[in-house]
Protein backbone atom coordinates (compact mmCIF):
# COMPACT_ATOMS: atom_id res chain seq x y z
CA UNK A 1 0.00 0.00 0.00
CA UNK A 2 1.38 3.22 -1.40
CA UNK A 3 1.15 5.47 2.13
CA UNK A 4 2.75 8.30 0.29
CA UNK A 5 -0.25 11.03 0.43
CA UNK A 6 -1.98 9.88 3.13
CA UNK A 7 -0.74 11.17 6.34
CA UNK A 8 0.33 14.73 4.91
CA UNK A 9 0.63 17.83 7.52
CA UNK A 10 0.11 15.20 10.56
CA UNK A 11 2.72 15.63 13.40
CA UNK A 12 4.64 13.09 14.27
CA UNK A 13 4.38 11.59 17.99
CA UNK A 14 7.70 12.32 19.48
CA UNK A 15 7.67 15.29 21.59
CA UNK A 16 10.57 17.97 22.04
CA UNK A 17 11.38 16.60 25.51
CA UNK A 18 11.99 13.06 23.75
CA UNK A 19 14.77 14.22 21.40
CA UNK A 20 18.17 14.30 21.79
CA UNK A 21 20.56 16.69 21.92
CA UNK A 22 24.24 16.42 20.23
CA UNK A 23 26.65 15.33 22.99
CA UNK A 24 28.44 12.50 24.90
CA UNK A 25 26.13 9.85 26.21
CA UNK A 26 26.51 6.38 27.28
CA UNK A 27 25.24 3.48 24.84
CA UNK A 28 24.85 0.16 25.30
CA UNK A 29 26.07 -2.68 22.68
CA UNK A 30 22.82 -4.93 21.85
CA UNK A 31 23.63 -6.77 18.93
CA UNK A 32 25.50 -6.55 15.58
CA UNK A 33 25.22 -8.07 12.30
CA UNK A 34 27.11 -8.34 9.10
CA UNK A 35 26.63 -6.20 5.85
CA UNK A 36 27.80 -7.31 2.25
CA UNK A 37 27.28 -5.86 -1.51
CA UNK A 38 28.21 -7.70 -4.70
CA UNK A 39 31.36 -5.88 -5.27
CA UNK A 40 33.62 -7.35 -2.11
CA UNK A 41 32.40 -4.59 0.31
CA UNK A 42 31.73 -6.10 3.87
CA UNK A 43 30.62 -3.96 7.39
CA UNK A 44 29.68 -4.95 10.80
CA UNK A 45 26.78 -3.09 11.88
CA UNK A 46 27.16 -2.54 15.56
CA UNK A 47 23.36 -1.71 17.27
CA UNK A 48 23.56 0.48 20.31
CA UNK A 49 20.85 1.90 22.69
CA UNK A 50 21.36 5.51 23.99
CA UNK A 51 21.15 5.39 27.22
CA UNK A 52 18.88 6.08 29.27
CA UNK A 53 16.23 6.46 27.16
CA UNK A 54 17.00 3.35 25.18
CA UNK A 55 16.98 4.85 21.72
CA UNK A 56 18.72 2.38 19.09
CA UNK A 57 21.30 3.80 16.82
CA UNK A 58 23.25 1.69 14.10
CA UNK A 59 26.78 2.45 13.29
CA UNK A 60 28.61 0.53 10.27
CA UNK A 61 32.04 -0.34 10.30
CA UNK A 62 33.91 -1.49 7.01
CA UNK A 63 35.91 -4.74 7.50
CA UNK A 64 36.29 -5.58 3.81
CA UNK A 65 36.78 -3.46 1.11
CA UNK A 66 39.04 -3.44 -2.10
CA UNK A 67 40.90 -0.15 -0.62
CA UNK A 68 42.90 -1.79 1.87
CA UNK A 69 42.45 2.16 3.77
CA UNK A 70 38.68 1.24 4.23
CA UNK A 71 39.92 -1.59 5.79
CA UNK A 72 42.46 -0.23 8.21
CA UNK A 73 40.16 2.59 9.67
CA UNK A 74 37.50 -0.10 10.16
CA UNK A 75 40.23 -2.13 12.07
CA UNK A 76 41.26 1.01 14.24
CA UNK A 77 37.89 1.54 14.80
CA UNK A 78 36.81 -1.89 16.09
CA UNK A 79 39.94 -1.52 18.14
CA UNK A 80 38.99 1.39 19.81
CA UNK A 81 35.33 0.57 20.82
CA UNK A 82 36.74 -3.10 22.05
CA UNK A 83 39.42 -0.94 24.39
CA UNK A 84 36.78 1.42 25.66
CA UNK A 85 34.34 -1.92 26.37
CA UNK A 86 36.98 -2.84 28.53
CA UNK A 87 38.87 -5.30 26.51
CA UNK A 88 42.89 -5.10 26.04
CA UNK A 89 42.75 -4.98 22.01
CA UNK A 90 40.40 -5.44 19.50
CA UNK A 91 37.32 -8.62 20.39
CA UNK A 92 37.86 -12.03 18.02
CA UNK A 93 33.72 -11.36 18.11
CA UNK A 94 31.71 -8.69 18.06
CA UNK A 95 29.07 -10.92 20.17
CA UNK A 96 31.72 -10.39 23.14
CA UNK A 97 31.06 -6.55 22.50
CA UNK A 98 27.29 -7.18 23.64
CA UNK A 99 25.84 -6.20 26.99
CA UNK A 100 29.14 -3.18 27.44
CA UNK A 101 28.27 0.22 27.49
CA UNK A 102 31.13 2.57 26.66
CA UNK A 103 30.88 6.24 25.83
CA UNK A 104 30.49 8.09 22.44
CA UNK A 105 29.57 11.58 20.75
CA UNK A 106 26.15 12.15 19.11
CA UNK A 107 25.19 14.31 16.45
CA UNK A 108 22.00 15.06 14.76
CA UNK A 109 21.79 13.59 11.24
CA UNK A 110 19.97 15.76 8.49
CA UNK A 111 16.75 14.15 9.55
CA UNK A 112 17.14 15.24 13.01
CA UNK A 113 18.01 11.09 14.05
CA UNK A 114 20.81 10.90 16.81
CA UNK A 115 23.89 8.95 15.53
CA UNK A 116 27.52 8.65 16.34
CA UNK A 117 30.41 10.95 15.75
CA UNK A 118 32.82 8.13 16.49
CA UNK A 119 35.65 10.27 14.56
CA UNK A 120 37.31 7.38 12.85
CA UNK A 121 36.98 5.31 17.02
CA UNK A 122 38.62 8.39 18.75
CA UNK A 123 35.35 9.40 20.40
CA UNK A 124 34.85 5.99 21.77
CA UNK A 125 35.86 5.93 25.47
CA UNK A 126 34.90 4.11 28.77
CA UNK A 127 31.07 4.68 29.74
CA UNK A 128 31.29 7.68 31.95
CA UNK A 129 30.42 6.82 35.70
CA UNK A 130 27.10 8.70 36.49
CA UNK A 131 27.69 11.26 39.72
CA UNK A 132 25.94 10.07 42.79
CA UNK A 133 24.82 12.12 45.27
CA UNK A 134 27.28 12.79 48.08
CA UNK A 135 25.17 12.85 51.43
CA UNK A 136 25.44 15.27 53.66
CA UNK A 137 24.98 14.61 57.19
CA UNK A 138 23.27 16.72 59.29
CA UNK A 139 24.68 17.78 62.34
CA UNK A 140 22.84 17.87 65.50
CA UNK A 141 22.40 21.45 67.32
CA UNK A 142 24.16 20.58 70.13
CA UNK A 143 21.77 21.58 73.20
CA UNK A 144 23.73 23.24 76.28
CA UNK A 145 23.04 21.59 79.84
CA UNK A 146 24.68 24.55 81.28
CA UNK A 147 22.98 28.14 81.45
CA UNK A 148 24.43 30.99 80.64
CA UNK A 149 24.17 34.53 81.45
CA UNK A 150 25.75 35.37 77.75
CA UNK A 151 23.28 37.32 75.23
CA UNK A 152 23.52 35.24 72.05
CA UNK A 153 23.77 38.43 69.84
Amino acid sequence: MDLKNRFEGLVPMAHESEKVKPGRYNLQIVGDSEMQNDRGWAGCKIQFQLLPKKIPIGHLITIAHENPKYVQWGFEELEKLSIAAGFDSIVGDTSQLHGKVVSCSIKLNDGDYPELDSKFGNSFKPAIEEEKPVAVKKEKPSVSTEESDEIPF
